[in-house]
C-alpha cells in the first residue's frame, strides 16, 4: 500500500505517516477529548468531528485553539501569517509583508517561506516537504497553493490527506473556509446584552426589591466559545421600578475568562456593584437611592461541545451567588426606626445553558445562547416579634426563568493591513433580541405586618439591543449598545438601557 503525507500544522516539521499510524493516532486524538470533557462536563462525546479552528482573518481576534510558537518577523500576534501557523517572511532576506486580499482582508501567498529540513520516518525514508499557506482562491489547485524549495514540493493532492492532521483536525475544504470562504468563528464578536432581572415584590403599597443590583445572566458580554479576556460591563439603565417613581441604575461587572483543556473550555468569573437603591427599605417612602451596593457574583463554565471551521455548538453552566445584602424593611413611623422584616439574601441560581454559532461567510456571524435559571432554594423571611427575636416566616422563591438570546453582526470595516497598531481596526455593528420568561408563578409570604406579593405572578419581557463593536490595537474591542423593552407592560423592568463594554484579550 502507498503511504499518504500529512502535513503537520502545529508548528512542528512536516512526517510522512502510514494508513496504519493515521488509524492510531485519530483514536488516541478522540479518547483524549472524550475523556476530557466526560470529567468536566459530565458529557459523553462518541465523536470530535473537527474542532474549532485557531485561524483568525483578523489580527486582534482572540483564539479557539491553543496558538503555537512561530517565527514572526514582525514580533506581534497581528500576523495573518501567524495565526495560520505558517512562518512570516525573515526580515534578515529582505522578504516583504504578505500580500493581503482586497476583498477578504487576508494574505493570498506568503512568498520566501523558509525551507524545512529532511525529517526522517520510522522506515527510513525522508522528505523534504515545506509549510504551505492556501490562497483563497476557490479555483486554484493543491499543487498552486504549495510553496516549493528547490527541487522538491508537496506530493499531488491525491497523495495528501489533510482530514488526518493531528493538531486541529481539519479537513482540506475546511482550510480553505479558514481563508474566508466560509467565514471564521473568531469573527463572532461578544453579545451585548440586555437584562436588568430579579423580582419585586410589594408588602401594603412598598416595593421591595429581591436584588437592588438586578440579576445577571450569561448572555451579556460574552460568546458562545471559550475566550481569554479581561472585561469591564457599563450599563445605565432608565427608571428601574424599584420605586414607585422608577430610579436610574449604574451598574458595572468587571470580570475575567480564562480557558482550558487545550483552549476548548473557559471559566468565567463577574462581580457586579451598583449605585442602585438602598438595601434599608423604608415604608414612608424615604429610601435612599445613589447608593452603593455589591451585588451577587456570577460564575460560568463553559466548553466546546462540537464544531468545525465555521460553526460550534457549546454548553455549560452559570452559577449565582449570594454575595449581595440582605434587605431590610423599616418602619420609619416610630422614632427608634423599627426594623419590621428581614429577607435574607440566600438563595443560589444553577443556569445551564446550550450556545451555538456560526459564520456563513467571511463578514457576517449569528449565535444564540439559550439558558435556564433556576433558584435551588429560596431567601428567608423574617419578621420581628418584639421579644427582641427575629423569626421565620417563610421563604420567598425567586422565578425560574427561561432566556432565549440571538445576536447578528457584520464587519463593515476592516483595516486593509492587519499589521498595523493605530486607529480602528474594525467596525462591527450588531442587532440582538432578548426573551425573558417565567416558567413558575411568583411566592409570596403572609407575616404581622402584611402578605408580601410578587407586583407580577409572572414574568414576560422581550427586549432589543441595536449597537456597534470598534476593533481596537493591542486585542482590545470598546463596544456600545442601546436596548429597549418591545410591548412589555408590567414586565418592563426599564425604559431604556446604554451599555459600554472593553474586552482585552490575552
Amino acid at each position: 500500500m502507498t503511504a499518504k503525507c500529512g502535513t503537520a500544522m502545529d508548528g512542528k516539521l512536516p512526517v510522512q505517516r502510514t494508513d496504519t499510524s493515521r488509524r492510531l493516532l485519530r483514536s488516541r486524538q478522540i479518547m483524549k477529548h472524550t475523556l476530557k470533557f466526560v470529567v468536566t462536563f459530565g458529557l459523553s462525546i462518541a465523536t470530535l468531528s473537527g474542532v474549532l479552528s485557531p485561524a483568525s482573518v483578523f489580527a486582534q481576534q482572540p483564539r479557539i485553539l491553543k496558538r503555537q510558537p512561530t517565527s514572526c518577523s514582525c514580533g506581534q500576534w497581528t500576523c495573518p501569517a501567524c495565526q495560520q501557523q505558517a512562518p512570516c517572511p525573515p526580515t534578515n532576506q529582505g522578504a516583504s509583508d504578505p500580500i493581503y486580499s482586497q476583498e477578504a482582508g487576508i494574505p493570498s501567498r506568503v512568498e520566501n517561506a523558509p525551507s524545512q529540513p529532511t525529517v526522517p520516518f520510522g522506515n527510513g525514508q525522508a522528505t523534504n516537504e515545506q509549510s504551505s499557506v492556501i490562497a483563497p482562491n476557490a479555483g486554484s489547485t493543491n499543487s498552486e497553493r504549495t510553496s516549493q524549495s528547490g527541487d522538491s514540493a508537496i506530493p499531488p493532492s491525491s497523495d495528501i490527506d489533510l482530514n488526518q492532521i493531528a493538531s486541529n483536525s481539519r479537513s482540506s475544504a475546511g482550510q480553505q473556509r479558514q481563508l474566508g470562504s466560509a467565514g471564521y468563528l473568531n469573527n463572532a464578536i461578544e453579545f451585548q446584552g440586555d437584562y436588568f432581572g430579579g423580582q419585586i415584590y410589594s408588602l401594603n403599597g412598598t416595593l421591595i426589591p429581591s436584588n437592588n443590583n438586578g440579576q445577571l445572566k450569561l448572555a451579556e458580554n460574552v460568546s458562545p466559545v471559550p475566550r481569554d479576556r479581561i472585561f469591564m460591563n457599563y450599563s445605565l439603565f432608565n427608571r428601574v421600578p424599584l420605586t414607585q417613581g422608577g430610579i436610574d441604575v449604574n451598574r458595572f461587572s468587571p470580570g475575567f475568562e480564562k480557558t482550558f483543556l487545550d483552549q476548548q473550555a473557559s471559566l468565567e468569573v463577574r462581580t457586579p456593584f451598583s449605585t442602585t437603591l438602598d438595601n434599608s427599605i423604608f415604608t414612608d417612602g424615604s429610601t435612599g437611592t445613589g447608593r452603593f451596593q455589591f451585588g451577587n457574583m456570577f460564575l460560568s463554565l463553559k466548553g466546546v461541545l462540537i464544531g468545525s471551521e465555521c460553526w460550534a455548538i457549546t454548553g455549560g453552566t452559570s452559577l449565582i451567588l449570594p454575595t449581595a445584602q440582605d434587605t431590610q424593611v423599616i418602619d420609619r413611623t416610630s422614632l427608634a426606626n423599627t426594623e419590621l422584616i428581614n429577607i435574607s439574601n440566600q438563595s443560589v441560581h444553577l443556569m445551564p445553558f446550550l450556545g451555538a454559532i456560526a459564520t456563513p461567510t467571511s463578514d457576517s456571524f449569528i449565535q444564540s445562547i439559550f439558558q435556564i435559571d433556576v433558584p435551588l432554594n429560596g431567601n428567608s423571611v423574617f419578621e420581628n416579634n418584639f421579644n427582641g427575636q427575629f423569626v421565620e416566616s417563610g421563604k420567598l422563591n425567586d422565578f425560574t426563568m427561561l432566556y432565549a438570546d440571538v445576536a447578528m453582526g457584520y464587519w463593515l470595516y476592516r483595516a486593509p493591513n492587519n499589521c498595523q497598531q493605530r486607529g480602528i481596526l474594525g467596525v462591527i455593528p450588531t442587532l440582538e433580541f432578548h426573551w425573558n420568561q417565567s416558567l413558575t408563578t411568583a411566592d409570596s409570604v403572609a407575616t404581622d405586618f402584611g402578605t408580601i406579593n410578587g407586583t407580577v405572578s409572572k414574568f414576560q419581557n422581550f427586549n432589543i439591543t441595536s449597537g456597534v463593536t470598534f476593533q481596537l490595537p493591542r486585542k482590545t474591542r470598546l463596544a456600545l449598545g442601546y436596548a429597549v423593552p418591545i410591548g412589555n407592560s408590567q414586565d418592563q423592568l426599564f425604559n431604556s438601557e446604554l451599555r459600554v463594554m472593553l474586552n482585552r484579550f490575552f
